[in-house]
């Protein structure tokens, strides 16, 4: 759905060398609902599967620089590509703060979302309540109402990717091989892609 978008993929061929990974079977890695090739993927939400698929940008020297991990949408990608992009091109400026570099950047970006420490769990039950407490018999806001809870799981899993960075800038491809873990957590999460789960397989 995404890099399957024209823009993402011509965005990836200017500025990037593309490579992927098979990590099916990895003690790490999510299940996924299987579906067949003709069938629509199912909705999802930024971050969705992150044991599925991760987005990692290294250097030539095989140093991680940025990362999006889980479900990212054709809109957010292209943002994450062009963040990517402009930050590779300051570090082949800089040679004695590039450590310092990443962390002030995925800083920066984190600083830009909403602060928050609570779990996205917790964010979205919250907003249910909120959403419960409402019921007068009145028009509630339905519709702001299910969105916020999304987008407090969207805006967790952003977080966790910049945080990651903020606490582990350049760390080499092997380092982040031996813990991607402390990246996408442990969990056999699932990652939905199919409307028609009777089909799927």
């Amino acid at each position: 759905m995404t890099f399957s978008t024209p823009e993402i993929q011509n965005a990836i061929a200017n500025n990037f060398v593309a490579l992927n990974s098979n990590i099916e079977g990895d003690p790490l890695a999510g299940e996924s609902i299987g579906h067949a090739p003709n069938e629509t993927p199912g909705d999802c939400i930024r971050g969705n599967g992150r044991q599925n698929v991760q987005t990692i940008f290294l250097t030539p020297d095989l140093e991680l620089f940025h990362v999006a991990t889980g479900f990212v949408s054709p809109e957010e990608m292209y943002e994450e590509l062009a963040f990517a992009a402009k930050l590779f091109e300051e570090l082949q400026q800089e040679d004695e703060n590039r450590f310092d570099l990443v962390r002030l950047a995925h800083q920066t970006k984190l600083n830009k979302l909403p602060a928050s420490s609570r779990s996205a769990v917790e964010s979205g039950l919250g907003a249910a309540r909120d959403f419960v407490n409402s019921m007068d018999g009145r028009d509630s806001g339905l519709g702001s109402m299910a969105r916020n809870p999304m987008q407090a799981f969207s805006n967790r899993f952003m977080s966790d990717d910049h945080r990651y960075m903020v606490k582990h800038p350049l760390i080499s491809k092997s380092d982040f091989e031996k813990d991607p873990g402390a990246l996408v957590g442990r969990g056999k999460t699932f990652f939905s892609s199919s409307k028609n789960s009777s089909s799927s397989r």
